[in-house]
């Protein structure tokens, strides 16, 4: 089933209309586009959960900030903190505002198999877009997104990761959830996300819950917050989300787990790094990574 406004061609998902009719010229559209990030993501539609619009929240503004400062960071955050709404949000806006870009690319990490990368491209970026601006889509084909601009999302699964080593333009580079992988898939991960990094330097956002005192995502934390390596940590508290992001409905479901399942809730919502008791870490996969979005925007 094609999206509103969408017509498929060869699998190919080009979006008709204002472009045919009346093609747009990128130098005088840009001037239309918001430059502060808080009216930027009004011009685009702000989040929706269960039906309200919200606000860019100070804690969101402040991980973009941070982001565009440092370059490099790492986001220890609690389930429903919002960030895999709102980094590709950032993206977004750094496509279609920075003019001072040397790269085109932005990749998105986000599953272990293609057919949960496209979901993740499909069913969660490009309604973003699509929601009030479909004219600024070039084309969407599986798990890319380009911009009349010329500039690109591309989704990445971690099976595929010899195909993100050829990549030499990547601007920016966002991987959902990076906790969750397996460690061993993790290893690879910063191997990769390194050799781009000699490359083209581009933004490196990893963000994730954390999953077990294990793995690269809980080593590249503890070492930024000794200041052993070039990422910025970042620790989102679930505090954060009261009056802010959580629901009536989402803070019954955090002082139930905090009551009935208190390692648990410190691990989901207090930033820790906990091992299962008495047991060796569980074998993770994309079902395990989707659940983590439960209560997310």
């Amino acid at each position: 089933m094609n999206l509103p406004g969408q017509k498929t061609i060869d699998n190919k998902y080009d979006w008709p209309g204002e472009k045919e009719d009346n093609p747009i010229i990128w130098s005088e559209y840009k001037k239309t586009i918001p430059k502060d990030f808080q009216q930027f993501n009004g011009w685009l539609g702000y989040p929706v959960k269960e039906g309200r619009e919200y606000p860019i929240f100070p804690y969101e503004l402040e991980v973009r900030d941070r982001i565009l400062k440092h370059r490099h960071v790492v986001i220890n955050k609690f389930v429903g903190a919002g960030m895999t709404e709102l980094i590709p949000r950032i993206m977004l806006d750094m496509m279609l505002n920075f003019d001072d870009l040397h790269y085109s690319e932005f990749a998105i990490i986000s599953g272990t198999r293609m057919k949960f990368t496209v979901e993740i491209i499909k069913n969660r970026i490009l309604p973003i877009i699509l929601r009030n601006h479909h004219e600024i889509i070039d084309y969407s084909v599986n798990e890319e997104i380009k911009l009349i601009n010329g500039r690109f999302i591309r989704g990445y699964p971690t099976e595929n990761l010899p195909a993100m080593h050829g990549a030499d333009k990547l601007q920016f580079i966002f991987v959902d959830e990076a906790a969750f992988f397996h460690p061993n898939v993790q290893e690879q991960l910063m191997i990769a996300l390194e050799r781009n990094d000699t490359k083209s330097q581009p933004h490196i956002v990893l963000n994730s819950t954390p999953n077990g005192p294990e793995g690269a995502f809980y080593r590249t934390y503890l070492d930024a917050l000794s200041l052993e390596n070039d990422y910025d940590p970042i620790t989102l508290n679930y505090t954060l989300g009261i009056g802010t992001i959580f629901t009536e409905k989402d803070l019954e479901i955090i002082e139930n787990k905090k009551r009935t399942n208190p390692r648990l809730f410190d691990q989901e919502y207090n930033n820790q790094f906990i091992a299962p008791l008495g047991a060796v870490l569980p074998p993770l996969d994309d079902s395990v990574i989707s659940d983590r979005t439960g209560i997310t925007l």
